[in-house]
């Protein structure tokens, strides 16, 4: 075995993804040694190259599940049974993320019994996510989804005659939809996130500010990241637990943060703990045959998948305030 690691509570996703490194060139049974007073975990190779948190129970473990990225063994020593929570592919450095929460929770069990059932509760958090699989958000990505997440705090709020599920149901962006707000028999709402001093914003193509048959709004949300918290910032999972704070019962709060997993966040992914974002404002403004746009009757036969700038300043005229947007919701 190769030296241990730091003490639980070090554990980090820089840290974790260090070992792994310096495991990948070991061969089958190298690793970390986590030392705990009543439970024996380690950080390992297995023989086909794949890293494993192995568990070291008193009894055969049983009902432990396997997911699409994570494969769950069991083997017997001359001492006793062993928990293999292990990557399928070798390489696999998008589950450190995984690995460290894992790991976290795993500093309560006081036995290899609770431990199993730890195992198995990470394994239930993590089922969505890892079905869902997008890989890290970029920082576009990461900026447009705290657009959205603004945006439909708003529309919660506003809301007083439609429940809190029809104003999740309006919600499209995290399906890839042409409008990230769909408000069925009212309007739809494009989100745009731009930094506060931004004078241009980017079109991805020629139906993002196509109107068809409801009333059009651009929303504009002047968002940056920071490097260093404060007290204006807030990181993605902040925003989600805002929210979920507002929903009253299980099943719109699952709706929630189905429709989280499916924009590609996983709060419990520390690594999005280190990105903060700081919100000015936003604004709102009605795309019509006025505003500067293109949109498919633009273009020739065989033209698609358009991207442009359009000038804010072109749109202050357009400008609708939030109060009257919302009202009657």
């Amino acid at each position: 075995m190769l030296d241990s690691p730091s003490p639980w509570e070090e554990m980090t996703y820089e840290s974790l993804q260090h070992r792994l490194s310096r495991l990948r060139p070991h061969g089958a049974g190298n690793g970390f040694v986590v030392p705990r007073q009543r439970l024996r975990v380690r950080l390992q190779m297995l023989d086909d190259r794949r890293a494993s948190l192995s568990i070291k129970c008193d009894t055969k473990p049983l009902g432990v599940p396997s997911l699409q990225l994570v494969e769950c063994a069991v083997s017997q020593d001359g001492k006793g049974w062993w928990l293999h929570v292990a990557e399928r592919q070798p390489s696999q450095e998008r589950l450190v993320p995984f690995y460290v929460d894992l790991c976290r929770k795993l500093e309560s069990a006081g036995s290899s019994d609770q431990a199993v059932s730890t195992v198995k509760s990470v394994l239930k958090e993590w089922s969505k996510a890892f079905a869902l699989d997008r890989g890290d958000l970029t920082r576009d990505q990461m900026l447009g989804l705290a657009g959205e997440l603004q945006v439909l705090a708003r529309l919660l709020g506003n809301s007083r005659v439609h429940s809190a599920e029809h104003v999740l149901g309006w919600w499209q962006g995290p399906d890839s939809a042409d409008h990230d707000f769909d408000l069925p028999g009212l309007f739809q709402i494009e989100v745009k996130a731009s930094g506060p001093a931004t004078e241009k914003l980017h079109i991805s193509n020629e139906h993002q500010l196509e109107s068809k048959d409801k009333l059009l709004y651009l929303a504009r949300v002047g968002v940056e990241m920071v490097p260093k918290p404060t007290s204006a910032t807030r990181t993605l999972p902040d925003m989600v637990a805002e929210i979920a704070e507002r929903l009253a019962g299980d099943g719109v709060k699952g709706m929630f943060a189905d429709l989280v997993i499916r924009a590609g966040l996983n709060v419990l992914d520390q690594r999005y703990e280190d990105h903060h974002f700081r919100v000015y404002s936003v604004e709102y403004y009605e795309i019509d045959q006025r505003a500067p746009r293109i949109v498919p009757n633009d273009l020739r036969p065989g033209i698609s998948h358009v991207t442009y700038r359009i000038n804010l300043a072109d749109l202050k005229s357009l400008q609708v305030q939030e109060a009257e947007l919302m009202k009657g919701l």
